[in-house]
């Protein structure tokens, strides 16, 4: 095993890999088995992570490769009759890292429908190689993460990010790192200035910039894309970076914000406890855990809803539209899934006297928001 020295695992970092270890199980899931059209199905499914990092951390915690690895291998093992080809592409500019990635999982036992590439060169140079490689591609599902050390390391360029979006078959997992961004682009202008298409006003909070990045990727992209971004903080409640999936799909969209709502427990951000608040938990048995869990994710998604209850009334006041209406704007315009409108939303919404129901069967039934 090669000599790095490893890097700390934070807790920022541990949460952000439990949010892929709970999409990209449905996301593969429901690619090898979903039919494109008639008899055809997807056969090409990509996995790109252009700073993939030495694949495991200090302690011997998993890297995301390894965590890719392992969801796309468990899951072929179970459906070993797919014809599907899975390609993972790792990079990262330290070559030391790349071999200490290789020697990890060449030590696995990978299912034969798995490839793997590796590149030691900066994370722009390897999109770009990859996308002109993917495009003889038929038949294929891309997913990039992009999870840069820092924004200032290597900037993915606005160009690049065009580019990948540019392929309806592919989608985005992006790590934005606001925080070295408002530390640092005030000193530093000439590093940022391109990708957040920016010529003056530069001091803006990490909000701004992701709201910024957003704006600006979906003026720049000809196709319709869906973007959703979930908040780290740190213990001083100050934004550190974004998580950002960007999708060209309504499903693909639905799905990502449900895992979020999964790992986060109904909190649309995530907050380091730090270590004196790490042993909490720890005092109650593991079913009083579920409860007390369990419990704050109601209340954390009460208090959420309240918030869907006012877009809707905003965005649908004076009109009457039907359920049909009021699902896809919840699921195509807002961090909101469907299992919040009906029960959570629309119910109240009509006990209050804030909205008439016309009909009785939920699919058929209007509304009218007064």
């Amino acid at each position: 095993m090669s000599k790095l020295e490893l890097d700390e695992y934070k807790e920022q970092t541990e949460h952000k890999h439990e949010y892929l270890k709970e999409y990209l199980p449905v996301w593969f899931y429901i690619l090898i088995n979903r039919k494109i059209s008639n008899n055809i199905k997807y056969n090409n499914i990509i996995y790109v992570d252009s700073f993939s990092n030495a694949g495991e951390y200090k302690n011997g915690e998993e890297g995301s490769p390894i965590i890719a690895l392992k969801i796309f291998n468990d899951i072929l093992l179970k459906n070993k009759d797919k014809k599907v080809r899975v390609k993972c592409y790792f990079n990262d500019y330290n070559e030391e890292r790349i071999i200490h990635l290789k020697e990890l999982i060449e030590k696995m036992s990978l299912d034969n429908r798995i490839k793997v590439e590796y590149d030691e060169i900066t994370a722009n140079e390897h999109i770009k190689k990859v996308m002109k490689i993917i495009k003889r591609y038929s038949n294929k599902k891309v997913l990039f993460f992009i999870d840069p050390y820092k924004i200032a390391d290597d900037i993915v360029s606005m160009s690049n990010m065009k580019q990948i979006l540019e392929d309806d078959d592919t989608e985005i997992i992006f790590n934005h790192m606001v925080s070295d961004v408002v530390r640092n682009i005030k000193e530093y202008p000439e590093k940022y200035k391109n990708f957040y298409r920016l010529d003056k006003n530069l001091q803006k909070s990490g909000k701004e910039f992701n709201e910024i990045f957003i704006n600006n990727l979906k003026k720049e992209v000809d196709k319709e894309i869906y973007t959703a971004s979930y908040e780290f903080l740190n213990t001083k409640n100050v934004t550190i970076y974004f998580l950002v999936f960007i999708t060209h799909h309504p499903r693909g969209y639905e799905k990502i914000k449900e895992a979020i709502w999964r790992v986060s427990d109904g909190d649309l951000q995530h907050k380091n406890k730090g270590e004196k608040n790490n042993l909490n938990l720890s005092l109650f048995s593991d079913e009083a855990n579920k409860k007390l869990k369990k419990e704050k994710r109601e209340i954390n998604i009460k208090n959420k809803v309240e918030d869907l209850k006012e877009i809707l009334i905003n965005e649908f006041k004076g009109k009457k539209v039907t359920y049909q209406d009021i699902c896809k704007f919840v699921v195509e315009k807002t961090i909101f899934i469907e299992s919040h409108i009906q029960r959570k939303t629309l119910t109240p919404l009509q006990e209050e006297g804030k909205i008439i129901r016309e009909g009785t069967n939920k699919v058929n039934s209007t509304y009218i928001f007064k």
